[in-house]
């Protein structure tokens, strides 16, 4: 069975969707998922996507995006997803500190995968990885889960005091 490459309309039909499949394809835009009332988890890693522009129209109802392994440059749109609690985005290539401010507009998220992105490297340097862990925390302290390991109420406090 070949990849699939593109998103289309079709996938509107599937209504009572609670989890969609795309991983290990070669798809580039997120599109057609307007009409899926239902979808909770949305799981589109290693493919070519490079914007989250489309998941708007789930908005309501997204709780889990799994978006790792793409080639991400940005978080934006992000923050329009009101109900998410995962959002695993590691191994895309989101490089600048700005990046993590939508994240703040996330109020339920729980868990991010953040690891192998350039911001991860770039923030990791002055103090080794806790450093960027402070830095997450602050920016998100509602976050209770950083890339696989929970954060800690020392993290939370160091880095609310290095964000503000």
């Amino acid at each position: 069975m070949p990849p699939i490459v593109k998103m289309d309309n079709t996938l509107s039909t599937l209504k009572a969707c609670k989890h969609l499949a795309l991983s290990s394809n070669c798809i580039e835009k997120i599109t057609g998922i307007k009409g899926c009332e239902s979808l909770e988890i949305l799981s589109l890693g290693r493919n070519q996507i490079k914007k989250l522009d489309g998941v708007e129209d789930v908005s309501e109802t997204l709780q889990e995006l799994w978006i790792s392994y793409n080639l991400l440059t940005s978080l934006r749109g992000v923050e329009k997803l009101s109900k998410l609690r995962v959002l695993y985005v590691a191994n895309n290539l989101v490089a600048k500190t700005p990046e993590l401010d939508v994240l703040k507009e996330c109020k339920l998220l729980e868990e991010l995968l953040l690891v192998g992105n350039p911001i991860w490297d770039e923030l990791s340097k002055p103090g080794g990885p806790e450093d960027f862990r402070e830095q997450i925390a602050g920016r998100v302290p509602w976050l209770k889960k950083l890339d696989g390991s929970p954060l800690t109420e020392e993290e939370k406090t160091s880095g609310a005091e290095k964000v503000s």
